[in-house]
C-alpha cells in the first residue's frame, strides 16, 4: 500500500512539475523599456531645448496597441511620460512590458512634434534603452519634399508615383516645403546634416526585374491608340478613378463625361482664387513601353483645350487648341519619357489619344 501511495505521489508531483514548466514556457515573461526623448540640437543628450513634456505611443509589431495597468498606449497622443529632464519637462518613462517586439514613438507640442519610430525587440527579463530622436523641422521638411517627388502610392501593389498622379499638387507642395526650409537655420553641427533635396530626387530607380518593362519607345512598332469613343462605360459621368487600356484615368477638376462618341471635359472649378478647366489625368506609368510622344484629337468648341504632359525630369509640355477641331501633340524622348498626360477644357470633346 505504501509503495502504491508513494508511486501515486511521484506521478502527481511529476504532473505538477510538467504543468508548471509548460506554463512558464508559454508565458511571455516580463521585460523593461527605458524610453528617452533625445534633444534635436544635441542627440547625445536628454531632451532639454524647452521645458515641454512628451507623450509616448507603443504598439506591438502586429499593430495592436500596448495596454498595461489600464493604460492604452495606442490612443492619441499616447500616455504621458513620467520622468522630468533637465528643463523640468517629462521626457522619460520606465515601463514594464511583456517580452516581444514593439514600435515606439513620442509626441509633444514643440520642435517637430513627432519623433521617428523606434523598433524594439526585448527578451524575457531584459532591460532595453529606447532612444527617440526628434529630427529638426528643417530636416523633416526636406525629407517630405523628397518623398513627394519619389514616393509611390500606398497600399502595397500600387506602384504609381505621387508626382505622376498629382503633378500640379506635388509641385505646389514641394515648392512650399523648400521655401520654408530655406528660411530656417541650419541644423546643429551635432545633428546629422539634412539630406540634399536635389541629390535625393536624382536617386536611381533600382527596382527589381519584377517591375522591369521594355524601355523602347511605344512608337517602335507598338504604338498605343486609345479610341475614347469606345470607353467601357455607359454614357454619362465617368468614375473619378478608373483604368482603361493599361492607362489610369483620374478626374482632377469638374465634370468628366462619356458622350458615346468622345470623352467630354465640361465646366471649370474654382480652387482658392484660381479657376481650373475640367481635367482628366492619364498615368502612363503602367505601359509596357516608353511614351516618347503623345498625340490627341480634340474639338475645343470655342474654348481653349489643352494637352499637357509631365516628363520624367519634372518638365511640363503643352499644346493648345483655341477653337474647333485640332490635333495636338507633345514630345519627350526615350531618356526623358512622358509619364503623365492631362486633357482639359471647358467644353472639350476628346476623340482619341495616340502614344508612341
Amino acid at each position: 500500500m505504501r509503495r502504491r501511495a508513494f508511486g501515486r505521489l511521484v506521478i502527481i508531483a511529476l504532473f505538477l512539475v510538467a504543468t508548471t514548466a509548460g506554463s512558464a514556457s508559454e508565458s511571455p515573461g516580463k521585460a523593461m523599456l527605458l524610453i528617452t526623448v533625445r534633444d534635436p540640437a544635441h542627440p547625445g543628450t536628454v531632451y532639454q531645448s524647452t521645458p515641454d513634456s512628451f507623450f509616448v505611443q507603443i504598439f506591438a509589431c502586429d499593430g495592436q496597441p500596448l495596454v498595461r495597468d489600464g493604460v492604452d498606449y495606442g490612443t492619441f497622443p499616447g500616455a504621458p511620460m513620467t520622468i522630468p529632464g533637465p528643463m523640468g519637462g517629462r521626457v522619460q518613462i520606465d515601463l514594464e512590458v511583456p517580452s516581444g517586439c514593439y514600435l515606439v514613438r513620442a509626441l509633444g507640442r514643440c520642435k517637430n512634434v513627432i519623433s521617428d519610430w523606434a523598433y524594439v525587440e526585448v527578451s524575457r527579463g531584459a532591460t532595453v534603452h529606447v532612444n527617440l530622436v526628434l529630427p529638426t523641422v528643417r530636416h523633416c521638411l526636406l525629407r517630405m519634399a523628397a518623398s513627394l517627388r519619389l514616393a509611390t502610392i500606398d497600399p502595397a501593389g500600387q506602384e504609381d508615383r505621387l508626382v505622376a498622379v498629382w503633378p500640379n499638387e506635388v509641385s505646389i507642395a514641394t515648392d512650399g516645403l523648400l521655401a520654408v526650409a530655406q528660411e530656417l537655420p541650419d541644423d546643429s553641427p551635432d545633428f546629422p546634416e539634412a539630406p540634399d533635396f536635389e541629390e535625393i530626387v536624382e536617386l536611381p530607380d533600382e527596382r527589381g526585374p519584377a517591375h522591369s518593362t521594355d524601355t523602347g519607345c511605344c512608337g517602335g512598332g507598338g504604338e498605343i491608340f486609345l479610341d475614347l469613343a469606345s470607353l467601357p462605360y455607359p454614357v454619362g459621368n465617368l468614375p473619378p478613378l478608373f483604368t482603361y487600356a493599361q492607362l489610369t484615368f483620374a478626374q482632377i477638376y469638374e465634370t468628366i463625361e462619356f458622350s458615346g462618341s468622345s470623352l467630354i471635359c465640361s465646366g471649370s472649378e474654382l480652387v482658392g482664387e484660381t479657376s481650373h478647366d475640367a481635367s482628366v489625368r492619364l498615368n502612363l506609368g503602367a505601359l509596357p513601353c516608353t511614351a516618347c510622344s503623345v498625340t490627341a484629337e480634340v474639338d475645343a468648341h470655342g474654348h481653349d483645350a489643352i494637352l499637357r504632359a509631365l516628363a520624367a525630369d519634372g518638365s511640363v509640355m503643352a499644346d493648345v487648341c483655341r477653337d474647333g477641331r485640332c490635333t495636338l501633340s507633345v514630345t519627350g524622348s526615350a531618356t526623358n519619357p512622358i509619364i503623365v498626360i492631362e486633357l482639359s477644357g471647358q467644353q472639350a470633346a476628346w476623340f482619341w489619344v495616340k502614344i508612341e
